[in-house]
């Protein structure tokens, strides 16, 4: 395994080709940590990120990452809204007929529906 660490710094124009072109023949992998977006995208073939406590893989170059991230933020913001939603809806419902004998049954099921749901957390949307 080789790991780099901002290998593009100090580096003439000349120096990252001959770089780049050695990390695309390399067949061991590769740990590269860099700012260099270009150097990313020419040698990168998969991506992990450690973000909320967990780690995302991404099979594919930097441009790649960047469109999979947000498609996974807009995923989870939009489920996260739909059960928020959800949520009001039943919490409208239950404060509505609480008092309502007739309707009892049906208030303590969604009661009950309510506390077995596992709540979103809300993503955050991280600065790219």
């Amino acid at each position: 395994m080789l790991i780099l660490d901002e290998p593009t710094n100090h580096l003439d124009i000349d120096g990252i080709i001959f770089l780049e072109n050695f990390c695309r023949q390399w067949k061991k992998s590769i740990v590269s940590i860099s700012h260099d977006v270009t150097f990313i995208n020419n040698t990168c073939e998969s991506i992990a990120e450690i973000s909320g406590k967990q780690i995302h893989s991404y099979a594919g170059n930097y441009d790649f990452y960047i469109e999979e991230k947000q498609l996974r933020y807009d995923s989870q913001l939009r489920d996260y809204n739909n059960q928020q939603k959800d949520v009001e809806i039943q919490e409208a419902y239950i404060n509505r007929f609480r008092a309502n004998s007739a309707k009892a049954s049906s208030v303590q099921s969604r009661i009950k529906a309510l506390d077995k749901v596992e709540m979103l957390e809300k993503p955050e949307n991280e600065t790219l």
